[in-house]
């Protein structure tokens, strides 16, 4: 992307300090020349292009992928053997990223299109919710039954910053209660 027109709009990372302030990251998440494609690792958009896409994907008006397919994306798709190993790693110290730090009452299972929550979370999102986050503390979530799309951006390191998962759970709550 460095070399790319989108490289002029490009925002800096920054390391949260042990001291809880924020500097500038020496370096860049990714490399520029990988040919390794991780599934999304090191794409680059505009937080407005970004909600676009998960507006259409809310919409499931057939734009992106048939209905049907759409709803594969939310569907859990873990058996019950291997659903004890998936919540141990979603709730694991230092892992909140993968949860939102979402209790584990949001009963959270693996999904094609991320991790979906199987039961409502009070003041936060509805049963069926699906989202995902990035590296850089990077989340959004959308929950057809509300017919919230949310999407979070951030480029603060190291993954699962307290303040940024903090951040982010009083906006979602924030925008939840606005519903009512």
């Amino acid at each position: 992307p460095h070399s790319h027109p989108i490289s002029t709009s490009l925002t800096d990372a920054s390391l949260r300090s042990p001291d809880g302030s924020l500097l500038p990251s020496p370096d860049h998440f990714f490399r520029d020349d990988t040919d390794f494609h991780s599934g999304g690792a090191g794409l680059y958009a505009a937080p407005s292009e970004y909600a676009k896409l998960l507006a259409a994907v809310l919409r499931n008006d057939g734009t992106l992928l048939r209905p049907e397919t759409m709803d594969l994306l939310f569907t859990p798709h873990l058996s019950p053997e291997v659903q004890p190993s998936f919540d141990a790693s979603v709730h694991a110290p230092g892992a909140e990223i993968l949860s939102a730090a979402l209790p584990r009452e949001a009963e959270l299972t693996q999904a094609l299109g991320g991790v979906v929550c199987q039961a409502d979370v009070a003041g936060r999102r509805r049963k069926g919710t699906l989202m995902w986050a990035g590296l850089a503390n990077c989340f959004w979530s959308i929950d057809r039954v509300s017919g919230v799309a949310l999407f979070w951006g951030s480029q603060v390191m190291p993954t699962s910053d307290v303040r940024v998962l903090d951040g982010f759970r009083r906006f979602e709550e924030g925008v939840y209660a606005g519903l009512v």
